[in-house]
């Protein structure tokens, strides 16, 4: 079994094409405030949602593939509401999920679904027909968190360490690892930095904790459109494309200045925490806030940053391919931005209630 490893900042210098925008002031940009097109809080009489997936699929009829992981369901929903069909249910059969952790389109259009209970990989057609499963062999350094297929034979899945959560010296980190199917074995890894977690620890046991708010992470998205996998390190204004063999193949450079964390932001973490934990949490806020904490790429291959600027809404960047800044979208300060497609937005208003909105023309 072969692993690269490469530090956190290595695939940031590994430049094979480079394309950067001039610094545009956000309040120069085209804003848009788009307004809801449909809620949905139950698929008929008797199907009420428990908890919504944090991703949605959209599909080129205008309908949505919409996961509910307490229900153990996939249902395809039309833009006006109603239930067209149940791709999945609840068991341990082919085709069946127990639950479902994520969602993602693949290479050839297909839907790739992870069922964490049933430790599986599942293939939907875009019509919701299913197409076959495998059983992805453990790997010994975390728990899986998503899976990406990105040609024939490989996916690219992305791990998590636990060891933090029970060794105090140990460092969160994230694992990107390319998986052969055909070989069914492991190949390749990158390793990374995760997003910092303050610990309560307590005669050196760790008694919980949470994660750092307005770190740096590394968010990543799979363009299934182009067959290219994005990752952002959110304390650079750098997106990475990586390959199949985990290399660097092109950096989109933008211009966007960091916010410092304001005595408000601050305050509010404190009243959050709790004595025990702020005591762990305040060396690790930053001074300066990342600059985004979630990435999605639309249907024209613009990608969308939510933003950590302060705003009573929840803003998002979208920058074309080369990193021109095109415009702002506010949606709700609390929820949840799933999906984005020339039809629709896709918007989890809690774990109850969906909503669909209006899409995006620039």
């Amino acid at each position: 079994m072969k692993f690269l490893y490469l530090p956190v900042f290595t695939i940031l210098f590994l430049l094979s094409c480079k394309t950067a925008s001039e610094e545009i002031p956000l309040g120069e940009l085209p804003l848009f405030t788009p307004g809801i097109i449909q809620e949905i809080e139950s698929l008929g009489d008797d199907i009420f949602f428990s908890h919504i997936a944090y991703r949605t699929i959209p599909l080129e009829d205008e309908a949505v593939f919409l996961p509910d992981r307490n229900l153990d369901k996939i249902f395809k929903v039309s833009s006006d509401g109603n239930l067209i069909s149940i791709i999945s249910s609840d068991g341990r059969g082919p085709g069946e999920i127990h639950d479902i952790t994520f969602i993602s389109r693949s290479f050839d259009n297909n839907i790739i679904v992870y069922d964490q209970m049933n430790k599986k990989v599942l293939r939907f057609s875009a019509s919701g027909e299913f197409l076959d499963e495998f059983i992805l062999q453990p790997w010994e350094k975390g728990g899986i968190f998503e899976v990406y297929e990105l040609d024939e034979t490989h996916l690219l899945t992305v791990y998590r360490s636990i060891a933090y959560l029970s060794n105090p010296d140990a460092e969160p980190e994230a694992y990107f690892v390319i998986y052969d199917k055909e070989a069914e074995r492991y190949i390749q890894s990158v390793t990374m930095s995760d997003r910092p977690f303050a610990r309560i620890i307590v005669n050196d046991q760790i008694r919980g904790g949470r994660t750092v708010p307005y770190a740096p992470e590394h968010v990543r998205y799979f363009n299934h459109r182009n067959s290219s996998f994005y990752t952002f390190w959110t304390e650079e204004a750098t997106i990475v494309s990586l390959s199949e063999s985990l290399d660097t193949t092109r950096t989109i450079s933008f211009e966007l200045s960091r916010e410092p964390l304001s005595r408000d932001e601050i305050n509010e973490i404190r009243d959050d925490s709790g004595d025990d934990l702020w005591r762990s949490m305040r060396p690790l806020l930053p001074e300066y806030k990342a600059i985004a904490n979630s990435m999605i790429i639309d249907d024209q291959n613009n990608f969308w940053l939510k933003l950590n600027h302060r705003s009573e809404y929840q803003q998002w960047l979208i920058l074309s391919e080369a990193g021109e800044k095109l415009a702002i979208v506010q949606l709700p300060k609390d929820g949840l931005l799933t999906h984005v497609s020339d039809y629709h937005l896709g918007f989890r208003l809690d774990d109850h209630l969906f909503a669909l909105f209006e899409p995006i023309e620039l």
